[in-house]
């Protein structure tokens, strides 16, 4: 029953009139908040670690290039383990592509799909024997996708390599 009711609702979840916001544009400003929920391992085996919490701002620059727009802005991601602690800090640019240039179809009205990179340190406070603090640096890949509700809001998620996260989901507001 549950999957018949999904199959029926999401279609027409899909194709609401009144779903129109745009994908990521020139000038756009997109702030996510999110939740990693698969904790990329940096640490100690035996820790057990809290979900990861992700925020990260960008800036649409530049008019359209190629088929997209280019983002850039700044993450900070932070997580806690039973032995230690770890936050980035980071530089991200992200390319949004617009799909909808490339098909002509609506379907892809309201959703913005982009890849980027981020640079950045990686600091770790190790409680696991003695107290120590590392500083390392960071550089990350991921792919992710906004899915708007409105012109202002709407939820995403992202698949990285090395963040705080493996996959994140959240919430997103474009302004």
């Amino acid at each position: 029953m549950k999957k018949l009711l999904f199959v029926l609702v999401i279609p027409l979840f899909l194709s609401s009139p009144q779903l129109n916001a745009q994908p990521f544009e020139y000038g756009d400003n997109v702030l996510n908040l999110g939740i990693g929920l698969t904790p990329v391992y940096y640490g100690n085996v035996y820790s057990s670690y809290s979900p990861g919490l992700e925020v990260s701002f960008e800036h649409g620059f530049f008019e359209k290039l190629g088929i997209g727009y280019i983002g850039i802005g700044g993450y900070f991601g932070y997580r806690n383990s039973d032995f230690d602690t770890q936050a980035i800090i980071a530089a991200r640019g992200t390319y949004h592509f617009d799909f909808l240039d490339i098909t002509g179809e609506d379907i892809f009205e309201n959703l913005d799909v982009y890849a980027g990179v981020l640079m950045g340190l990686r600091f770790e406070r190790d409680d696991y024997i003695t107290i120590n603090n590392y500083t390392y640096g960071v550089f990350d890949t991921f792919i992710g996708a906004h899915y708007y509700f409105s012109d202002f809001f709407g939820v995403y998620n992202e698949i990285s390599y090395s963040g705080i996260s493996y996959y994140t989901l959240g919430i997103t507001f474009k302004f």
